[in-house]
């Protein structure tokens, strides 16, 4: 009886520790990653917005929200455990996060400097520089968001879920 206690316990523990993370859990860890990029997008589309109302105060309020909740993001990123022994996810989303604050903190950071000229300051020249500024972001950031997205693929396909599209 002894002998059959053991060996139960023994094939139990086998068992338990072969069996994987579940797809809830890898839907879940998709989720989380996925909801601080959703915030942080949110975030920089009120930033963007502010631009066409040409308000200092309010642009600067938006710039500094958007900077804070991408820190949240990067730190969330850092502190987040590799999924099953496999960081690439992970490591993306906080690849994606350093690049939105790159670009804040360069082309935006100019853009808004660009829009506070006064009228008569603002030309041609300006409006080619806010043109090639926001060129230049757009560019990045959809290098990084078409690499995490190849990531989150990947993950969804490893771990047998479908990737739910926005609405």
């Amino acid at each position: 009886m002894r002998k059959f206690t053991f060996t139960f316990l023994l094939i139990s523990i086998v068992i338990f520790n072969s069996c994987g993370p579940t797809v809830e859990q890898a839907i879940k860890y998709n989720d989380k990653i996925i909801e601080q990029d959703d915030s942080i997008s949110a975030k920089i589309e009120a930033l963007i917005d502010t631009y066409d109302k040409f308000d200092p105060k309010e642009m600067d309020q938006a710039y500094n929200e958007a900077m804070k909740e991408i820190q949240k993001g990067i730190d969330f990123a850092t502190k987040l455990k590799p999924f099953a022994d496999d960081s690439s996810f992970k490591d993306g989303a906080l690849v994606l996060f350093n690049a939105y604050k790159s670009i804040l903190e360069v082309q935006h950071k100019r853009i808004i400097e660009l829009l506070k000229l006064p009228e008569s300051e603002y030309g041609d020249k300006e409006v080619e520089e806010f043109e090639q500024l926001i060129e230049q972001a757009n560019k990045k950031i959809d290098v990084e968001l078409d690499n995490l997205i190849a990531i989150q693929e990947k993950f969804a396909n490893t771990h047998q879920f479908p990737i739910e599209e926005d609405k």
